[in-house]
C-alpha cells in the first residue's frame, strides 16, 4: 500500500541499524500470534552501550520501495543546549546539564513516557506533544512541568533532534493536590455525618442541582451522589412524602 490510505501500520517496512560496527535488521510483522494476540506493530532495536546509532535506513513497503536514511540518530537522550531558566528550574549549572540526559533529571516513575515519547518523535510519529511530567532537583524534592517537546529534522526528512519548552507548574500542581486532600478529608468526615450532608442551587433557568451530597444520600434516598441528582434534584424530591416535599423544597431555597 502507499502508507496512506492503506497499509498505514507499515506491515513489511524493513528497518536496517547500523551501531558499534553492527548491523541490525528488522522487520514490521502483522496479523497475529500465538493465542490470538496481535504482534507488535512497533519496531524495537537495542543498540547496547552505543550512545547513538551511526545510520538508521527503512525500506518502506510501498510500491515505489521508497528508503529512507537517518545519520547519526543520538540514543543517549543528552542535552544540547539550555538556558538560564531551565537550569534554574531544574537547580543545576549549564556545564551539569550538558555533561547528562534528560534520565538524570526525570523522576523514575515518569521515564518511561520520556523514552516513549522520544521513540516516536524520533521515527517521525509524532512531531511536537505537550505532557507534564516530574524533574528530579540536587536536593532530592521534585518539581512539575509542562513541558511543549518538538521534532526537528533537515531538509532530506532525517531526525535531528528535540527543541523543549518547559514551563514551572509546581505550584499549581501542589495546589491541587492540597485540595484534593482537603477534598479527601470533607468527604470522609461527611460521610460520617448522621442523614445527608448535600449541596443545593437554583440556577437562573430555575433547575434544581445536587452537585455534592454525602454517602448518606444512598442509604435514604437509594439515589447514587456521582448520579443524574447532581443535574436534576427532582429525582431526591420525588423520593419525599408528597405532603412534606413543599417544605422540603422551601427548607432547600433558603
Amino acid at each position: 500500500g502507499n502508507g496512506t490510505t492503506t497499509n498505514r501500520a507499515a506491515i513489511g517496512a524493513k528497518v536496517t541499524v547500523k551501531a558499534g560496527g553492527k548491523t541490525i535488521v528488522r522487520e514490521v510483522g502483522g496479523g497475529y500470534g500465538h493465542f490470538g494476540m496481535q504482534n507488535d506493530l512497533v519496531v524495537h532495536v537495542g543498540v547496547g552501550a552505543c550512545d547513538g546509532v551511526d545510520e538508521l535506513t527503512v525500506r518502506w513497503p510501498d510500491a515505489m520501495g521508497t528508503t529512507q536514511k537517518f545519520e547519526r540518530v543520538p540514543a543517549d537522550g543528552r542535552l544540547l543546549e539550555v538556558n538560564a531558566r531551565f537550569c534554574e528550574i531544574v537547580g543545576r549549572s549549564r556545564d551539569e546539564l550538558l555533561a547528562g540526559s534528560f534520565r538524570e533529571l526525570t523522576h523514575p516513575d515518569d521515564l518511561a513516557d520520556d523514552e516513549d515519547l522520544l521513540r516516536r518523535l524520533v521515527a517521525g510519529q509524532v512531531l511536537r506533544e505537550n505532557r507534564e511530567k516530574r524533574y528530579l532537583r540536587p536536593d532530592g524534592t521534585t518539581l512539575w512541568v509542562q513541558l511543549t517537546v518538538t521534532a526537528v529534522f533537515d531538509a532530506q526528512g532525517r531526525f535531528q533532534h528535540t527543541v523543549t519548552v518547559a514551563l514551572d507548574i509546581d505550584q499549581r500542581r501542589r495546589a491541587e493536590a492540597a485540595l484534593q486532600e482537603r477534598e479527601a478529608l470533607f468527604t470522609k468526615l461527611a460521610d460520617r455525618v448522621p442523614g445527608v450532608l448535600l449541596q443545593f442551587n437554583v440556577d437562573a433557568q430555575g433547575v434544581a442541582r445536587v452537585p455534592y451530597a454525602s454517602r448518606g444520600l444512598r442509604e435514604l434516598f437509594e439515589l447514587d451522589p456521582d448520579g443524574a441528582v447532581r443535574d436534576d434534584a427532582r429525582l431526591m424530591i420525588e423520593r419525599v412524602a408528597k405532603g412534606q416535599r413543599k417544605r422540603v423544597w422551601e427548607t432547600l431555597e433558603r
